[in-house]
């Protein structure tokens, strides 16, 4: 009877020991998992590679924050490479422009532990802001512009245009410079002239057309030769989200 017990006594140290190297294995090879899954995070920081990051970071929750983080970055940033943001003069409108940095706004701090991706969202911030107070700028003096063009008055809206389009020039200057900043301005200058762009052009109305004649003939003539003689073409180059297509910017 000893015998048995002793017997079933071993058995279960047996079994005992068994069962704790099978935990302390699954435990390194989870660490060793995380101990990977970290270094390729750290890697992917560094590189810029942030479509990466996010993805490595998704599941992982000692990085929970910096996925947050990296989340809302890319999504303003594509929004703003993509043109999917807006300017918008009339302040009937929600801006698209305020929407874009309360993303940023609301993100945790993680994302100041990695110098280069502080950098990139410090400047999102810093020039979404600068795109807010002209936007605000422009909608407190809308009807300006609004009115002359929907009566015809075509040099009127002509010439407050232009001094817009200078005013945006100025604040986001389209250049050919091949650098971060240089190209989020690109897309911003861009945004804001394709809001523009309808003030910027002679359009005739039919309703005042009398007798087959074109009151405006004069006009659009020289008009059209200015664009011939003004238009310039410029490529801005980005990191995450591709490089854009050529755009064509008229300069009156």
């Amino acid at each position: 009877m000893k015998r048995k017990i002793c017997f079933v006594t071993i058995a279960v140290m047996v079994l005992s020991l068994i069962g704790c190297g099978s935990k302390e294995s699954t435990d390194d090879a989870s660490a060793q998992e995380e101990k990977q899954n970290k270094a390729k995070i750290e890697e992917a920081m560094e590189n810029e590679d942030y479509d990466k990051a996010k993805t490595l970071t998704a599941n992982d929750s000692n990085y929970k924050d910096l996925y947050k983080d990296l989340e809302a970055y890319l999504m303003v940033a594509n929004d703003i490479q993509m043109r999917y943001v807006h300017a918008k003069f009339d302040d009937s409108e929600d801006s698209e422009f305020e929407e874009c940095a309360e993303k940023l706004e609301g993100i945790p701090n993680e994302y100041k532990k990695y110098s280069k991706f502080k950098a990139k969202i410090k400047l999102y911030k810093e020039e979404l802001q600068k795109a807010i107070s002209l936007e605000k700028k422009f909608r407190k003096k809308y009807d300006k512009l609004k009115d002359p063009y929907q009566e015809g008055k075509v040099d009127e809206y002509l010439e407050i245009a232009n001094e817009w389009k200078e005013e945006i020039d100025k604040e986001f200057p389209a250049t050919s410079e091949d650098s971060y900043e240089a190209n989020l301005k690109s897309y911003l200058n861009d945004i804001f002239l394709s809001t523009l762009s309808p003030y910027l052009t002679a359009t005739l109305d039919s309703s005042k057309l009398g007798d087959g004649e074109n009151p405006y003939a004069d006009l659009q003539k020289e008009q059209e030769e200015r664009e011939q003689e003004n238009t310039e073409t410029f490529t801005p180059s980005g990191s995450e989200g591709g490089k854009p297509e050529d755009v064509v910017i008229y300069n009156p």
